[in-house]
């Protein structure tokens, strides 16, 4: 028994029932933090996703798609349909989710609804913002450091975080930079307090 054309024509429908969801929120995922479910986890989600974007979607793509339109355009419809419109989905939707746009509209609204965050941790550093740091660990031990674009803090189960700078401090509490940075186990921390950087400060 070889491969037949109906064969893959139930692969092709399989597909198309799949990537368009699993491309959306593959997408958004990768603005978020948190614990990424495997896609057998997450098969019944694509499926969804899926179903309510054709809902949407379909009626607008059978209205440009006409009998006599072009095989080029057709091709280039269903690749659009099925692929470059879910990506750019999955690229509104994370950056909703990270800008906190949807929170800002719920709050104008005033509805109550729940952070798509799991933890604090992952809520503060999916910001991407810089800081000052002065990391508490539980034995006492205090370390400043300088939290930038090559400081990275870990979302999965075994959390962690690296420091790109570290500093050492004088006894008139000046920050004194040193050459290294620093990587530090979530478990091992006790506290974390966050300072702001004021460029404009700095440049005076």
């Amino acid at each position: 028994m070889g491969f037949e054309v109906e064969d893959l024509s139930k692969v092709a429908n399989g597909l198309a029932l799949l990537v368009p969801g699993l491309l959306i929120l593959y997408v958004r995922a990768q603005f978020l933090t948190g614990r990424t479910p495997s896609h057998t986890e997450a098969l019944l989600s694509y499926v969804v996703v899926t179903i309510i974007y054709y809902a949407a979607v379909l009626p607008l793509f059978a209205l440009g798609i006409q009998k006599d339109t072009d095989a080029i355009w057709v091709w280039l419809g269903w690749a659009g349909l099925i692929i470059v419109v879910p990506l750019l989905i999955g690229l509104l939707l994370g950056l909703g989710h990270q800008k906190e746009w949807y929170g800002k509209v719920c709050e104008w609204l005033n509805l109550e609804v729940v952070h798509t965050m799991p933890t604090a941790w992952d809520w503060k550093f999916s910001q991407r913002t810089e800081h000052w740091l002065i990391i508490k660990l539980k034995d006492g031990t205090i370390f400043h450091g300088y939290y930038g674009l090559k400081s990275f803090a870990s979302s999965d189960n075994e959390r962690d975080i690296y420091v790109e700078q570290i500093f050492s401090r004088n006894r008139a509490g000046s920050w004194i930079p040193m050459p290294n940075g620093l990587w530090v186990q979530a478990a091992e921390v006790s506290t974390i307090e966050f300072l702001d950087i004021d460029r404009k400060e700095g440049e005076k």
